[in-house]
């Protein structure tokens, strides 16, 4: 078995190391991260370092808000009235 890497202190995305969690059942290292949002998350660290996770799933909900948001007129009065004209045609 090798080595283990102290990873404490060390940023990967928006997730700072804070602390070693217990090994996982296969004997794989996690590591206990906080997000830049707040949140605490145990995380393998394979995917840290491989960059798989990069927050505690905030970036992903932030992100997904922000393609949502992209159509700012949807739903307006404005916009029912091009999706009728558009229907019609």
């Amino acid at each position: 078995m090798g080595k283990v890497v102290d990873l404490i202190g060390k940023r990967f995305g928006r997730l700072v190391v804070i602390g070693r969690a217990e090994n996982a059942k296969n004997g794989s290292t996690r590591w206990v991260c906080q997000c830049d949002c707040g949140n605490i998350k145990t995380v393998h660290r394979n995917n840290l370092m491989s960059g798989d996770i990069k927050s505690c799933g905030c970036l992903r909900k932030k992100m997904t808000a922000k393609l949502k948001k992209k159509q700012g007129q949807a739903g307006t009065r404005l916009h029912r009235i091009w999706i009728s004209m558009k229907q019609r045609c």
